[in-house]
């Protein structure tokens, strides 16, 4: 499981400019495209013939242009690198798209590519009359499939070990996948107009959220296993219906249905699939209106088998308040006990070690304070952030909380790879217990230079924590955020070295954690023991090291760094007082660059609803970026502006953003707030 979603990062290659391929006859001998004569560019439909196989190599850049596509009756082999990806791209008016889907079904391996801006992805589907020695494989890994006009997946094998999708991403797309029979593991379909339509697919361990009408719109059967659905109208929606009557159930369970406008939405047709062909359990279903609406179509017989939706968490401690959020035809049988009133504190999200609703650098304490300690494994356990079901273990944190969500890999011992899930979902937050304490005491400084510093310089700040009068005692880790002016620092951002520290030796008795957020200015550190022995000392904790821009303004600026967000405990859990100093130190650059002011920059309304403007009197706007607090770039406009602009806001959610402005030679962030 450990796998997910590194194609994420990862999918990006490397395009050469290398002479161009045209391409518009059949494959008819064994073919490899390499990235001598990328980019390859299809004019119409070409066919890899049976027994035929064309290969393409890493960095390859594939072009579809008009009606175009590629029809395998052979086998295409398309497998790019974590580095170099292959890329399948649509230009202008492409009806492009890579299809098996008559008489003979060939084979598509694919991973690390990019399908984007085509008709459809790819099309793989038999007749129920065909042959079955005739039919393919289609095995998906580690792809995008994004900005399509049709779906990313269109599957039909009839026969579900044939069509395996894992660790994709689809994107844009009108679907995402469709069809039936397909495997579906570890992957995340977002922002389509539809997640995933048809049947009898096996969905497991996949993250879906804000897909326009649905996130899953299927008839029966299904299997849906340890997925996500989040921020849409209708998350999931099944079809009762009778041709969807077969002799296997469907298994809806360990699921969480959190923050959509619907939860659960059954629309019954003829009314024949039985509560023993539907099985919907351990699952957390939580809205503020609606966790259920039962409808029943015209076709609906005047009896109904019953329901059963008991064994789920509604985020209620009671039949009542569950009641009061469902919705269902008069007189229709509908079970929902007993509930699961104790799931949420139970429910373990990879990553928040201390359970205190957020990944911070503070959930890299509890994981060094329990190190080594094991329990009960996880089932279904992955890293995506949704709340998994696990047994609780035998101790619990000095917080209450138990030691289980510390193994945050839910493999049944808390080790190093029990950090891996704090940088994956680092920020995200749920709701679903209580916060710790976060309290001042023993001196935390900065050690700042006493000289003067020149752009370029690079700087080793050394980070104190404890004095020769105020040493610290029996502490066992420590967690805190940096924070400084970006404005002033080369944007490689801040590093830390942990060489020194009189609190342990990296890898050795300690593990440590920092993650950067350069557009905001902040970074996130936190060192912890791994041996269970605390403590006493002053002096190095870290270094954090800078560099100073050669492109900030003209003139002497103080360069000043603060602490927020400091959490310090001892070798049982509990907290130790810290007080932490900011730390100043003056930037001195010549006088011979005019200084332009960048209090004369106003954005406003703030919080903004459909517009944010900015105005920069005798200064163009150069360019404008907006970064989720994740540091994530959520939209660029970078054409020359002049004073005035206006910003649409609109598509944006709710919440807090950092905005960098350039104006002229000078650069500047601000916070905002969007609120709609």
């Amino acid at each position: 499981m450990k796998k997910i979603f590194f194609f994420l990062l990862l999918c990006i290659g490397t395009l050469g400019l290398f002479a161009q391929t045209p391409i518009n006859s059949d494959i008819t001998t064994n073919t490899t495209w390499d990235i001598s004569g990328s980019p390859y560019q299809i004019t119409e439909i070409i066919t890899i013939n049976s027994g035929i196989t064309l290969n393409i190599d890493p960095g390859v850049r594939v072009e579809m242009i008009g009606f175009s596509g590629i029809k395998v009756d052979g086998k295409l082999i398309a497998n790019g690198t974590k580095t170099d990806s292959i890329y399948f791209i649509g230009k202008p008016s492409s009806f492009g798209t890579i299809s098996a889907d008559i008489a003979y079904i060939g084979e598509i391996e694919m991973s690390y590519a990019r399908l984007d801006s085509m008709d459809d992805g790819i099309r793989f589907h038999s007749s129920f009359s065909q042959n079955p020695q005739n039919l393919g494989r289609l095995n998906i890994q580690h792809t995008v499939f994004s900005n399509l006009d049709g779906v990313g997946i269109s599957a039909g094998m009839h026969d579900s070990s044939r069509t395996v999708i894992d660790s994709c991403l689809f994107y844009g797309n009108l679907y995402g996948i469709a069809g039936r029979d397909a495997i579906v593991t570890n992957s995340i379909i977002r922002d389509n107009w539809q997640g995933v339509i048809g049947s009898q697919h096996q969905i497991e361990n996949c993250q879906f959220a804000r897909n326009t009408n649905h996130g899953i719109k299927v008839s029966l059967p299904i299997t849906l296993r340890g997925n996500s659905l989040t921020e849409h109208k209708i998350p999931l929606m099944l079809v009762l219906a009778r041709y969807a009557r077969t002799n296997r159930i469907t298994l809806i369970e360990n699921n969480t249905l959190i923050d959509n406008k619907l939860g659960l939405y059954i629309f019954r047709d003829t009314g024949l699939v039985t509560s023993q062909d539907l099985v919907i359990r351990q699952n957390q279903i939580c809205t503020d209106s609606l966790n259920v609406l039962y409808e029943i179509g015209f076709s609906g017989p005047s009896t109904y088998p019953l329901v059963e939706l008991k064994q789920n968490c509604w985020c209620e401690w009671s039949e009542p308040a569950v009641w009061a959020n469902i919705t269902r035809p008069p007189n229709q049988p509908l079970n929902i006990a007993p509930i699961d009133s104790t799931c949420l504190p139970r429910l373990v999200f990879p990553g928040d070690a201390n359970h205190d609703q957020v990944v911070n650098n503070t959930d890299l304490l509890p994981i060094g304070l329990h190190y080594g300690q094991t329990g009960p494994s996880r089932p279904l356990a992955s890293l995506n952030w949704i709340g998994q079901r696990c047994d609780d273990w035998s101790s619990v944190q000095s917080n209450g909380i138990n030691v289980k969500h510390a193994d945050t890999d839910g493999n049944g011992t808390i080790d190093s790879a029990d950090t891996l899930a704090i940088g994956q979902n680092y920020g995200l937050t749920h709701s679903s217990w209580r916060r710790a304490p976060n309290q001042n005491g023993v001196p935390l400084r900065f050690q700042m230079p006493t000289t003067n510093l020149t752009p370029g310089d690079t700087l080793s700040i050394p980070i104190q924590l404890g004095t020769v009068d105020t040493p610290a005692t029996k502490i066992y880790g420590i967690a805190f955020s940096i924070n400084y002016n970006n404005t002033l620092l080369d944007s490689a951002g801040v590093k830390l070295s942990y060489a020194g520290s009189w609190l342990g030796t990296k890898n050795t008795n300690m593990i440590t954690f920092d993650k950067d957020f350069f557009p905001l200015g902040q970074t996130d550190i936190a060192l912890v023991r791994t041996d269970q022995n605390p403590q006493n000392g002053n002096g190095l904790l870290a270094n954090i090291v800078i560099v100073i821009s050669e492109d900030i303004a003209k003139k002497e600026r103080p360069l000043e760094l603060s602490f927020t967000n400091v959490v310090a405990i001892n070798e049982l859990g509990e907290a130790i007082e810290i007080n932490e100093e900011d730390g100043i130190s003056t930037i001195e650059i010549g006088t011979n660059i005019e200084d332009k002011v960048q209090s004369d920059l106003k954005i406003y309304p703030n919080p903004a609803k459909e517009m944010l403007h900015l105005e920069s009197p005798g200064i163009d706007i150069n360019a404008i970026r907006i970064y989720a607090l994740d540091g994530k770039l959520m939209a660029v406009k970078t054409t020359p502006f002049l004073e005035k602009y206006q910003l649409d806001t609109s598509g944006f959610k709710s919440g807090l953003y950092v905005i960098r402005v350039d104006q002229g030679s000078r650069s500047s962030t601000h916070k905002i707030m969007i609120q709609h």
